[in-house]
């Protein structure tokens, strides 16, 4: 009796164990036939000009189901337009949908203002980009995919934000933005243990505790229309040597896009680029190799491209900086409809190093300024 009752108990379990199998087995292929939306590697930042320091509350990426990811770190931003860092370590084979929204609430301390903000984000803009990536070159001139990693949500003055997104050498800023309202909405950022009855109480107090936040407002939306516009030019680097071979270069535009590349042609940098701020270039020419950098100065960078384009900002152009034959001479110019722009407040700075050793310490040996450089972009 007492075998037959183990073999009913085992014939049970036995039952059930296939029951329970088969019921899984079910429901992850009805996952797996209902959830087709494809995952990527994609880090949550935010950003804003480094003189228009911000306090984040809240910036968080969300789903289509209604879930969120939310940019963890410190919350006084303040780096610059597009520039980031992601203080959660999400590991290598982290991966998740792309975001289909995006919400924000900040206080502007040039401003004394807060603000909100929740907007739909161009999915099918941001699926475009991390499906293609970007094209590079590695280190010895060969083809390389380079992967976007990161979304960052830019808080700009008058509550505009715009969105950066961000690989390891190339940064894009999209053709999408939205507008925050102005809140005083204490509740939107009261935080327990504050003494603060108002909001305009508790951002003078975070001032009182912060003197570095206390800033006036030199970032204006005005400066930043003139920073994103984008012009139809490409970039030339000639060399009055032909043995000399471009090798490296760093392009960063006064809308915060970066390029980075080994060897490309600079033609295929970004298009449609908006004002050129700083160029860095390695060469190499006989037994040396040359690294120079180029800091534009914004007055003039804006009053050229203004003369040059005038109201027609798609005509061809060119910025053509070329390198004498003896690498500590230059001219850099705008070219647009036959007409010559020259840049004459350029700060420029050139080392070299012999080929038999890079490592060692560099030689400079051009620089047309006296201590740190002086031109920076106030808005960047």
């Amino acid at each position: 009796m007492k075998l037959y009752i183990l073999v009913f108990v085992l014939l049970i379990s036995v039952f059930l164990f296939f029951l329970i199998f088969s019921q899984c087995a079910m429901g992850n292929n009805k996952d797996s036939q209902t959830d087709n939306r494809k995952l990527y590697y994609w880090e949550p930042t935010a950003s804003s000009p480094k003189k228009n320091p911000v306090e984040r509350e809240d910036v968080s990426y969300f789903f289509e189901n209604g879930s969120s990811l939310s940019v963890f770190g410190s919350n006084i931003m303040g780096s610059g337009m597009g520039w980031s860092k992601c203080d959660a370590d999400y590991g290598p084979d982290w991966k998740v949908e792309l975001p289909t929204a995006v919400g924000a609430k900040w206080i502007s301390f040039a401003e004394r203002k807060a603000y909100v903000v929740y907007e739909d984000l161009p999915v099918d803009q941001l699926k475009t980009l991390f499906e293609n990536g970007y094209e590079s070159f590695d280190s010895d001139g060969n083809p390389e995919r380079g992967e976007y990693k990161e979304l960052c949500l830019c808080l700009l003055p008058g509550g505009e934000v715009v969105l950066f997104v961000c690989g390891d050498r190339r940064t894009i800023l999209l053709d999408w933005s939205a507008q925050g309202e102005w809140t005083q909405n204490f509740d939107l950022f009261d935080h327990e243990g504050s003494k603060s009855k108002t909001l305009e109480e508790y951002i003078e107090n975070d001032i009182k505790r912060n003197p570095f936040l206390n800033v006036p407002q030199v970032v204006t939306p005005e400066l930043l229309h003139k920073y994103f516009e984008r012009f139809n030019y490409k970039i030339k680097v000639r060399f009055e040597d032909d043995k000399s071979v471009l090798r490296w270069f760093n392009y960063e535009y006064s809308n915060s896009e970066v390029s980075i590349a080994y060897f490309r042609d600079e033609d295929s940098s970004i298009k449609y680029p908006s004002r050129m701020k700083y160029f860095r270039t390695i060469w190499r020419v006989n037994d040396y190799q040359y690294i120079a950098y180029f800091y534009f100065n914004e007055e003039e960078v804006i009053r050229v491209f203004d003369e040059a384009y005038g109201d027609d900002r798609k005509q061809s152009g060119v910025l053509d900086i070329f390198v004498s034959k003896y690498n500590n001479l230059f001219e850099i110019s705008l070219t647009v409809n036959g007409k010559k722009y020259l840049f004459e407040k350029t700060e420029i700075r050139v080392f070299r190093d012999p080929l038999s050793d890079l490592s060692g310490e560099s030689e400079l040996v051009y620089k047309n300024y006296e201590g740190e450089n002086k031109n920076v972009f106030i808005g960047e």
